[in-house]
């Protein structure tokens, strides 16, 4: 579902934040790792803040463009591996579109307790395109929708499911904004296309904060 839209898809979206964000660490020479969560697989850069270490990260994202979506789980596994891993008071940066299975909610939510067990703090983007995953604005008239990852399908004509949509989509926007919050963890919406400046500043007020914590 991050290759959603083909137009700027969510992970192009993503990848471009990450791109943003490195090029502020690396400018300030501050150590930064990278996890890529694939179908369970983990890509797991350590946290260091040399050229090549830059260099392969910008390999890894390029090739993560490059290929074609796979089915995925809730990637609780793998960030519970993550918080285990980490130094003390890292800075966690999270970019999700978050459409996991309801049962598998639970499961991130617990993640993120360890997150916060373990002192890291937590940026959550959760990534979706504004016009269609979220007004779920469509022409009046029949249309295919494709799972990317399950390869399931369904016609329907969006206007009547409309409200219904619209009223699942505020509450799902809601849990995960509540579920950031009961951990004191910063949640930003970040529509696919949008510039990154509000991205940015987020970011670098919660490195701040954390900073000053040292």
């Amino acid at each position: 579902s991050m290759f959603y839209p083909e137009s700027y898809s969510k992970i192009k979206t993503a990848v471009y934040a990450i791109a943003s964000i490195i090029e502020l660490l690396r400018n300030q020479r501050d150590a930064f790792g990278l996890s890529l969560i694939q179908d369970q697989a983990l890509h797991l850069f350590s946290e260091k803040s040399t050229k090549t270490h830059v260099q392969q990260i910008r390999l890894r994202l390029a090739a993560l463009l490059a290929s074609a979506p796979v089915p995925h789980n809730s990637p609780d596994t793998t960030l519970h591996y993550i918080a285990e891993h980490l130094k003390k008071q890292a800075l966690i940066v999270i970019f999700t579109d978050g459409f996991f299975t309801e049962a598998s909610m639970p499961a991130f939510e617990h993640a993120l307790q360890h997150f916060k067990h373990n002192q890291h703090d937590v940026i959550v983007f959760h990534v979706l395109d504004e016009a269609t995953e979220v007004q779920f604005n469509f022409e009046n008239q029949l249309y295919r929708f494709i799972d990317l990852e399950q390869q399931s399908e369904i016609k329907i004509n969006p206007q009547a499911l409309k409200n219904i949509y619209q009223n699942e989509m505020h509450s799902f926007l809601k849990k995960w904004e509540t579920v950031c919050q009961k951990y004191s963890f910063d949640y930003f919406k970040l529509h696919a296309g949008n510039n990154y400046n509000a991205l940015l500043h987020a970011f670098l007020q919660k490195r701040n904060r954390l900073k000053r914590r040292l």
